[in-house]
């Protein structure tokens, strides 16, 4: 396997910048998934790793090799799509071993192969079918095969899940996760689901207009987003975003005025002079509460979805732009009934009226062993 290398990528068509100086640096064996809005370069990105997009500026670099000018099939890439594209004529066998008949590789070999991919994947009962007998995984796991047959340095995954129903796609999250630890390969995943991207994920790269907004683990992502854009990106239910004003700042952290009057004092470093300044404090639904310490806010959920686990509320607040959201696990939350819920500054996020984060005193290697491991490589 080997190392993929971004340096000051960039990919204009015409005019119009869509990929904006992308600098990714990965180890050997990392599944890094590329994630954003549909529009945000994701697969743009990927496509010019895979050769399938010209370069505009800057260096892509697999393994130790410059690969800007090859062509795809020099790249040492594999790349599975969103469509299956199989050949519905052929057997599940002969999907699989397309790549290597193209290699011309003798029987022998291409037989070992597709075995040692069928048995990966699970279709050893399968090879015969054609691809209109199996279900929509199946497909996917055929086109997953054809891909490893080829014992690329690289694989490249384009929303592959997308055309499958949300069950098929709990499965085949757990499928892909088990297949990047049995195999020790280098992945790169494009998704708009970042469900998908902090379930899967060693590192994410938040793509926002085609330039990054963050690279981070998962939970360095949820934790300490950058910015109100990754904050309000990653997570779901999405983080509630309040319109505050800027009271005061010490060691303890800066202290915010909410739309009704009250005091929060979010537990960040710095902040300098903030006396009036328009900020936004960030807290996650599930971190609020309904009693425990902190500030009490009143609310009247408009709506509530009661999931078994947890109920998720949503009602309208002063100085938040969307609906407020909230998250009980195991505790009733009605309709048109107003409650008392608390919002701990130790839990918020803040932002500055660019809405850059202030930095969070959370402790990464505690609630990520990863990171550290992470931030080294």
């Amino acid at each position: 396997m080997a190392q993929l290398k971004l340096k000051n990528v960039s990919k204009s068509f015409g005019t119009v910048e869509v990929i904006k100086d992308v600098t990714l640096d990965s180890t050997d064996g990392e599944f890094v998934v590329f994630v954003g809005p549909s529009g945000s370069g994701k697969s743009t990105l990927l496509r010019m790793i895979a050769g399938l997009e010209d370069t505009t500026a800057g260096d892509i670099i697999i393994g130790d090799k410059t690969v800007n000018n090859l062509a795809p099939a020099e790249r040492g890439i594999a790349m599975v799509f969103q469509s299956y594209a199989l050949y519905p004529h052929m057997t599940v066998y002969e999907n699989i071993a397309f790549p290597l008949r193209v290699l011309k590789l003798p029987e022998k070999e291409v037989r070992r192969l597709v075995d040692r991919a069928a048995g990966i994947l699970k279709l050893n009962e399968r090879l015969q079918y054609k691809p209109g007998e199996l279900s929509g995984g199946q497909r996917q796991r055929v086109a997953i095969g054809r891909a490893i047959v080829r014992e690329p340095e690289i694989f490249l995954f384009d929303e592959p899940l997308s055309n499958l129903d949300a069950a098929l796609r709990a499965e085949m999250r757990v499928e892909l996760s088990a297949l990047h630890t049995e195999l020790g390969a280098t992945m790169v995943y494009v998704t708009h689901d970042q469900v998908e991207a902090m379930t899967m994920a060693d590192r994410i790269l938040v793509l926002d207009g085609g330039a990054i907004a963050q690279i981070g683990s998962p939970l360095e992502l949820y934790h300490k987003p950058q910015n109100t854009f990754v904050g309000s990106f990653i997570g779901n239910p999405k983080m509630n975003m309040l319109n505050v004003t800027g009271k005061s700042s010490d060691d303890k952290g800066v202290t915010v005025v909410l739309p009704d009057g009250q005091n929060v004092t979010a537990v960040v470093k710095g902040g300098g002079d903030v006396s009036g300044k328009a900020l936004t404090l960030g807290i996650r639904p599930e971190h609020i509460r309904l009693d425990g310490p902190g500030v009490k806010v009143k609310m009247t959920p408009f709506l509530a979805e009661h999931l078994g686990i947890h109920t998720v509320s949503y009602a309208n607040m002063d100085g938040c732009d969307d609906r407020f959201c909230t998250v009980m696990s195991g505790r009733p939350v009605l309709e048109n009934v107003e409650i008392d819920v608390v919002i701990d500054g130790a839990h918020c996020h803040l932002f500055d009226e660019n809405g850059m984060a202030f930095e969070r005193v959370v402790d990464m290697s505690e609630l990520d062993p990863a990171y550290l491991d992470l931030k080294k490589g």
